[in-house]
């Protein structure tokens, strides 16, 4: 019997019912999150000063961006958008990291996530492929950037700006969207996605 057709990308699932996710970075993401817990004092039953772990954390973010900026550099869109959907569904899991001792370094990490967030936008749009077509999990993308920043304890331009691509390709969902929409939720809870 050949298996049931899905309507999920390939290449792409959902990290629970609310999240779809390209399996790239949903690897990527799952990576920092392990790492992440292997640097956090009260998984690992020790009892010391906890402020130490946002640092920890920070240093895994700033990590990811540098790998970022390299993708950016190199124009390799598409790995780029992994790591920044990863990176940012980490900002919404992890979100110790803005409570460090160090202001000026989480300023200065946001605004340097910001500047790559918005050139991979723009260059995608200026490609033509700032779509769901090309980016299938690209509405997870913009929604949690978009959160992130207004999160944010300063004024980020990157929110406004992923509003409004957010607005301009969701806000009126054809009933064909939300039909595809639902049938990829259907398949992945059923285990065929």
């Amino acid at each position: 019997m050949a298996p049931k057709k899905t309507a999920i990308p390939k290449g792409y699932t959902f990290l629970n019912k609310n999240i779809f996710v390209s399996e790239k970075g949903k690897a990527i993401l799952t990576d920092l999150l392990k790492q992440a817990e292997n640097r956090d004092p009260d998984a690992n039953d020790m009892y010391i000063y906890n402020d130490y772990y946002s640092y920890a954390v920070l240093d895994l973010i700033d990590n990811t961006i540098s790998t970022l900026n390299n993708k950016v550099k190199k124009k390799a869109w598409n790995d780029a958008m992994d790591l920044l959907e990863a990176i940012t569904l980490f900002f919404d899991m992890e979100s110790s990291w803005p409570m460090c001792d160090d202001g000026n370094r989480i300023t200065i990490t946001d605004r340097a996530y910001g500047s790559l967030l918005v050139t991979v936008l723009r260059a995608l749009k200026q490609d033509g492929g700032l779509d769901t077509t090309n980016y299938p999990s690209l509405e997870t993308l913009l929604k949690y950037a978009a959160g992130w920043g207004e999160s944010m304890p300063r004024d980020v331009g990157y929110s406004g700006i992923c509003k409004a691509i957010g607005y301009r390709l969701f806000n009126s969902k054809s009933e064909e969207q939300v039909a595809l929409e639902k049938a990829r939720l259907d398949d992945w809870t059923e285990g065929t996605g």
